[in-house]
């Protein structure tokens, strides 16, 4: 598995790792899987499968709906809470809960992802 930094954030990095771990796991290693910035976004049964299988790796589905359902408003504080409550990083959270369109993607609780940076000597 080859990862980049193309979105800088600790919710993109981790998503990304665990789709593509979830192709090697669910679709074998000897088919490569290529996600390239500007190739159209052609959906297939396996990308589904991965995108799932990530989803679930980092906040399993029945938390994740517990807690959209149970909560009126997401705030730094709910977000951090449910993050300790399921043990992952808070914005990992904020990620899926962007993904699925309950925080804004220009949102203040972007500060809670992780941002990383090259570093040159």
């Amino acid at each position: 598995i080859r990862l980049s930094l193309r979105y800088k954030s600790n919710d993109q990095l981790w998503f990304t790792f665990f789709h593509e771990a979830g192709h090697v796991y669910m679709h074998g290693k000897s088919e490569q899987y290529v996600d390239m910035a500007g190739e159209s976004a052609m959906r297939n049964v396996k990308e589904d499968e991965a995108n799932k299988f990530a989803a679930d790796r980092l906040i399993p589905e029945k938390d994740f709906r517990a807690f959209v359902e149970n909560v009126g408003r997401f705030d730094e504080t709910s977000i951090i809470r449910f993050a300790e409550d399921v043990g992952i990083a808070p914005g990992v959270v904020v990620g899926r809960l962007q993904r699925h369109d309950f925080v804004p993607w220009r949102s203040r609780c972007n500060r809670l992802k992780r941002r990383f940076r090259w570093v040159t000597n």
